[in-house]
């Protein structure tokens, strides 16, 4: 099993698919145009070292276009850099 690290102030999230952060308890028709919200949100998984403003296990809220895809050996993994947290939802 390989393990993933984040490194130079990255922290590592898990996210949600678009769908799963997007429904909504109201039923819209297919064609109607939503706008995507300029945030989004995922749970810390890990940070690198040098982290110090979030934990495992937080919820973090970030710009939808920091958000940095690695692909390793065809599993997808989701960093964020630490200064674009924007808020963060403690767990503790």
């Amino acid at each position: 099993m390989k393990q993933v690290l984040p490194l130079n102030r990255r922290v590592m999230i898990s996210i949600q698919s678009d769908e799963d952060q997007e429904k909504s308890p109201i039923l819209l028709p297919e064609d109607y145009n939503t706008e995507e919200s300029p945030h989004i949100h995922g749970t810390v998984l890990s940070t690198s070292s040098e982290v110090g403003s979030v934990l495992s296990g937080d919820v973090v809220y970030f710009p939808r276009h920091m958000l940095e895809t690695l692909d390793v050996g065809g599993e997808e993994f989701y960093f964020v850099l630490e200064n674009y947290v924007v808020a963060a939802i403690k767990t503790n």
